[in-house]
């Protein structure tokens, strides 16, 4: 059992890495969404800033999508996996043919 400062000391990086990243990508969303409806880029055209942020949007959320549907393939993978190890290991041969008794020949 490992202990809770080594747990913390692997997970850390990993933690810190998500958050920032989460919050960098939520800032970029809130700064496209007020340059489009406060109308702060005077050189784009009317709807310019509204298509960048529904084009950030979109592509946010298929990105985050896809990123979920592969963890959700990984985890009923080592599911599946850990199924099958766990009913592999569980098996008991119940006869002689079962546990390769060759009856005294020495071949199957």
């Amino acid at each position: 059992m490992p202990s809770p400062a080594a747990v913390l000391t692997v997970s850390a990086p990993n933690m810190l890495l998500s958050a920032s990243l989460n919050s960098f990508l939520l800032g970029l969303g809130t700064y496209l969404a007020y340059v489009w409806t406060r109308h702060l880029d005077t050189i784009a055209g009317t709807k310019d800033s509204r298509a960048i942020f529904i084009t950030y949007v979109v592509s946010l959320t298929a990105c985050y999508g896809i990123y979920e549907l592969s963890g959700l393939v990984l985890v009923r993978r080592s599911y599946t996996s850990k199924k099958l190890d766990e009913k592999s290991s569980n098996f008991q041969p119940t006869s002689a043919r079962d546990r390769g008794s060759t009856g005294g020949a020495g071949m199957p």
